[in-house]
């Protein structure tokens, strides 16, 4: 009898390392994508508000101006004349900032890494249970594969956020440990 019992070989274990680690990388990247398009959402909401805002307090001082004394009303329309000059200013300039452009192509970003990810993790599970010269294994590596390389070649667009990508990779690290192939698929 044998002290080291029943000793599963995998036929197809390079592969698997190298879906595992590209499986990784795209977690990290879809992750760190959805991270940006939140941050860039977070700055165009604040824009949107600031020229509600800035509207509002116009029209509510104008408002306003009939109440006031007849000596004030040039400091109430003044009032009024800047909240709504700057209400404009920002409005005109938000556009020049590309906020919007830069938050479709994170979002894009984001979908096609989730994806390649998806594609990749539902390769290592079938790869893994394959048996040697299954003709199956070289379709399943070639869409993952084509899955991958799509997402990869999308621009980035951006200066990267060394610190996110920092953070991120720990928590990918953590969530998907090096054993994750063969103890959670």
């Amino acid at each position: 009898m044998s002290a080291i019992g029943n000793v599963v070989e995998y036929p197809y274990l390079a592969e698997l390392n190298d879906l595992f680690y590209r499986f990784r990388v795209a977690q990290l990247n879809s992750r760190y994508y959805s991270q940006v398009r939140d941050r860039l959402e977070g700055r165009d909401q604040a824009i949107q508000i600031s020229i509600a805002v800035a509207t509002g307090i116009a029209f509510a001082v104008l408002g306003v101006s009939e109440f006031v004394p007849a000596a004030s009303v040039w400091v109430v329309k003044l009032v009024a004349l800047i909240a709504s000059i700057a209400a404009f200013l920002v409005s005109a300039v938000a556009p020049w900032l590309g906020l919007t452009s830069q938050m479709n192509e994170a979002r894009v970003a984001a979908f096609a890494w989730n994806s390649a990810g998806l594609q990749l993790e539902k390769a290592m599970r079938f790869i893994k249970y394959a048996r040697k010269g299954d003709a199956a294994v070289s379709a399943w590596m070639h869409t993952a594969d084509a899955a991958y390389q799509t997402a990869a070649a999308l621009p980035a667009g951006h200066d990267q956020d060394s610190a996110l990508v920092d953070r991120l990779f720990r928590e990918i690290e953590t969530q998907f440990p090096s054993d994750y192939v063969w103890t959670a698929l």
